[in-house]
């Protein structure tokens, strides 16, 4: 089992089997190839600890080997080190001259006593560090690898939404079947979307635009839905690509070729608003929905609703925040909207749980190794159901909910809600999403009543 230890530059070795360069017979020869293969990103790495340190978040990984330490995992940092630490080794070295001066100077700055000493993770032998040193370097492995970051994640984390905000736009407002969400979520390439999002040529064709990096409608928000909502399709469905789209006059003959009901009418101006801000009232043939705490009454046939939670209900909610939540619930169509319907009926599950429990007493945390944890969701409803039954509401009345909850891999199970909001590939149906209502409605009454 590998351990923390903290070391020197003097006691680590680089690794005579490092991928990156082949087998080497000396520490010198190792330094050589790295030095070869790397050029100048190996000084920028150098100049970027001197302005920063080592990176915290990924450890060098290191086998022991008598009184010194092998580096399995950060040989590009080792020589760096190395390098920054012995100016007499820098000349030693054969480089480029204007890459020998470089180093030289990064060596001036260097203070070695703002580095050591150095936490390293210690493996018990090699082949323990090839299992985590694969995992590294050899792509997602299914997941259990480095998942890069796709070109959305890569927007949001440098403060560029633009591309982010137009796709959620899309997902928030538009009408997928849940094979072709999955597809989306599985296939859809940001940078493709982003050739089309970011064109200044292209954006008029779409009715939105950008002012101070913010992405606008320009347009009734349902003209713009119209494009994009087949363009993401065609993205995640392999039609279009950046290779077959490469140019301006490419993306926009595109666009340019759909039917009447997939384009924009540009006609339809409206005040700007933040595409992001933008959430699309659906146009329903259904009587108009009273907003939770108004008098409610339970429906006839909760069962031939399209919507999630009924329209009507036996109960009111008396937190803010938990009512927005359930009359979300009683507006979104389940077979329209199942994964913001799943979600949603997870966040209701919760906030009505922390609201009973909050209400009489009970715990919702637990201290685990000297630390505060949140219990699970399904401790809290069993504590609750506990709770409940002990104020003597009848077992048979949330037998129900025990059942729909608890059972593992069950469809209504709470693994089963956490897949809903955590993994791409669970996809609820509409029927899953009423009948999950149905049998917990019940429980829900008695939270809140």
């Amino acid at each position: 089992m590998s351990e923390y230890i903290e070391l020197t530059i003097d006691e680590l070795l680089l690794d005579s089997e490092n991928p990156r360069i082949g087998e080497t017979e000396s520490q010198n020869e190792a330094l050589q190839k790295i030095i070869e293969e790397q050029g100048q990103k190996l000084a920028n790495l150098a100049s970027d600890i001197i302005d920063a340190g080592l990176n915290p978040i990924e450890l060098m990984y290191v086998i022991a080997d008598g009184d010194s330490y092998v580096t399995a995992e950060g040989n590009r940092r080792l020589a760096a080190l190395k390098l920054l630490n012995n100016p007499a080794l820098i000349r030693r070295m054969a480089m480029p001259p204007a890459l020998q001066t470089r180093f030289l100077s990064l060596a001036d700055r260097f203070n070695r006593s703002k580095i050591e000493p150095i936490i390293c993770c210690e493996a018990e032998s090699r082949d323990e560090a090839r299992r985590w040193i694969k995992l590294r370097h050899t792509g997602q492995n299914e997941g259990v690898g480095v998942v890069p970051w796709e070109t959305l994640a890569r927007e949001r984390f440098a403060g560029d939404k633009r591309t982010g905000d137009v796709f959620e736009f899309v997902m928030r407002n538009g009408a997928f079947t849940g094979e072709q969400a999955r597809r989306i979520a599985n296939n859809l390439s940001g940078t493709t979307l982003g050739r089309f999002v970011q064109s200044s040529k292209i954006r008029p064709l779409l009715g939105i635009e950008v002012d101070k990096g913010v992405m606008y409608a320009k347009i009734d928000p349902r003209e713009i839905l119209k494009p994009l909502q087949r363009l993401v399709l065609d993205i995640a469905e392999g039609r279009v690509d950046s290779r077959s789209h490469n140019t301006v006059d490419d993306m926009a003959t595109y666009l340019k070729r759909f039917p009447k009901a997939h384009r924009a009418s540009l006609s339809k101006k409206t005040t700007p608003r933040p595409l992001a801000e933008i959430t699309i009232e659906r146009r329903r043939r259904s009587a108009k929905v009273k907003p939770p705490g108004k008098s409610l009454t339970r429906v006839s046939n909760p069962r031939a609703r399209s919507t999630v939670a009924p329209a009507k209900l036996p109960f009111k909610v008396s937190s803010k925040k938990a009512g927005a939540v359930l009359y979300e619930l009683s507006q979104l169509s389940a077979s329209d909207t199942p994964f913001a319907g799943g979600v949603m009926l997870r966040v209701f599950l919760e906030l009505s749980v922390d609201h009973y429990s909050s209400k009489n007493g009970l715990p919702t945390t637990t201290v685990v190794g000297g630390h505060k944890k949140d219990l699970s969701l399904q401790k809290k409803i069993d504590q609750v159901v506990a709770h409940l039954e002990g104020a003597g509401v009848p077992k048979k009345e949330l037998s129900p909910v025990n059942r729909a909850m608890s059972v593992k891999n069950r469809v209504f199970s709470v693994e089963r809600l956490h897949d809903f909001v955590h993994h791409s590939f669970a996809t609820p149906s509409a029927s899953e999403l009423t009948a999950l209502w149905d049998e917990t409605e019940r429980f829900f009454e008695h939270i809140w009543q």
